[in-house]
């Protein structure tokens, strides 16, 4: 299973390559940045795409019974491996880390339906890129909801439930 996962070089190559084809599909010169290809194309880094799909592949392993050797070696994996393992479902829990989602352990105790995880997983994903990616858009958008929060509640102002008790 650590086949699925790939990182280092191999990662590397294929981040390349799709930046490359994008660029050319999009006519880019091949010095645009690449920030700008990703917001242009709205399609993740493959780090991000490769993410999204052993997440999923957790998913299908958590929901399989209780008998199953795979699920008995992922409970297994959790309790002895430490964190420096290359054991696939340590790497499991660093992604779910990562994207601030709750530790395997919990999964495996509470499976969430399908829909629900692939949901959960590719906002926390999208949210992550997104600020990894343009890092100025998702400060100015931090910005405005503080702004719009604090013009929601203004020291002084009173709240319409409190207009009505006066």
């Amino acid at each position: 299973m650590e086949l699925l996962t790939p990182s280092g070089k191999p990662l590397e190559q294929l981040e390349i390559f799709q930046k490359r084809m994008l660029k050319q599909i999009l006519s880019l010169p091949t010095r645009c940045p690449d920030p700008a290809v990703y917001i242009l194309t709205g399609i993740l880094p493959v780090e991000a795409q490769i993410h999204i799909k052993t997440l999923t592949f957790f998913n299908n392993v958590y929901h399989q019974s209780e008998e199953s050797t795979m699920k008995k070696l992922a409970r297994r994996q959790m309790t002895v491996c430490s964190e420096a393992s290359n054991s696939w479902f340590i790497n499991i829990n660093k992604l779910l880390r990562l994207y601030n989602l709750n530790e395997a352990n919990t999964y495996l105790a509470n499976p969430t339906k399908k829909t629900q995880w692939i949901t959960l997983i590719k906002s926390a994903v999208m949210k992550y890129w997104s600020t990894k990616i343009n890092p100025v858009l998702s400060k100015e958008e931090e910005e405005e909801e503080e702004a719009a929060h604090k013009e929601k509640y203004t020291v002084g102002q009173k709240d319409s439930a409190e207009d009505k008790l006066a």
